[in-house]
């Protein structure tokens, strides 16, 4: 979860660190603690606010001009979404999972979800990363993809897999016997995607590759 202050605009998940007879307080990267009101919680999700949990809100100005939360995503997040076009990148935002899949926040403005078939991990509320706008629906609604398509989607994890390797000193006990879940936990991506990946890289000779793992070219 990023660490930079929020914007007003924002959808963050955000930590609880009081709460008051006015609602609840909220750290959100600056030396004031933001409100979110009670009038701006459900009333399911009220049982669910103490201090030190985490909650989904989005930042608005109100017609006051003081800047506060509400836990009420639907008043602000749409559903349609018509001028987007298969293959545009997004910024997405892990809400919960459902039947389908993963239901996400796309750019802060909209609904989005990641079909069962596009994962191959689990990812935690609050998670933000690219995603990637898969074809369009006649519905206007999103269908997100988290890898990139195409050739793009080898050149953005080769990038991954350049970053993770040079985190693990230049060496990682990986392979084509890896387990997809493995690769998924360290790379965020499919071992399909993966192997053409280790393919393309070797073949920049950019690492090498033995029983021992994959490395990091000299």
């Amino acid at each position: 979860m990023s660490h930079e202050p929020v914007q007003v605009g924002d959808v963050a998940y955000l930590r609880i660190v009081a709460v008051k007879d006015a609602g609840a307080f909220l750290a959100w990267g600056r030396p004031r603690d933001l409100l979110l009101p009670w009038s701006e919680v459900k009333f399911e999700q009220k049982r669910r606010i103490a201090e030190g949990r985490r909650i989904m809100v989005c930042v608005f100005e109100a017609e006051d001009g003081r800047v506060a939360a509400s836990a009420r995503l639907d008043d602000f997040l749409r559903d349609e979404a018509p001028a987007y076009r298969a293959g545009d990148k997004v910024t997405v935002l892990v809400d919960e999972p459902t039947d389908l899949g993963l239901r996400v926040i796309v750019d802060h403005r909209y609904w989005g979800l990641v079909h069962k078939a596009d994962l191959f991990g689990s990812l935690p509320r609050g998670h933000r990363q690219d995603g990637w706008v898969k074809t369009p629906r006649a519905d206007g609604k999103l269908d997100i993809a988290l890898s990139a398509p195409g050739y793009a989607k080898v050149e953005s994890a080769a990038e991954k897999v350049l970053a993770v390797l040079a985190r693990g000193g230049g060496h990682l006990k990986v392979g084509d016997r890896t387990a997809p879940e493995e690769i998924y936990a360290l790379f965020g991506m499919s071992k399909k995607v993966f192997k053409l990946t280790l393919g393309a890289l070797y073949k920049a000779r950019k690492i090498t590759m033995d029983e021992a793992g994959i490395h990091l070219s000299a």
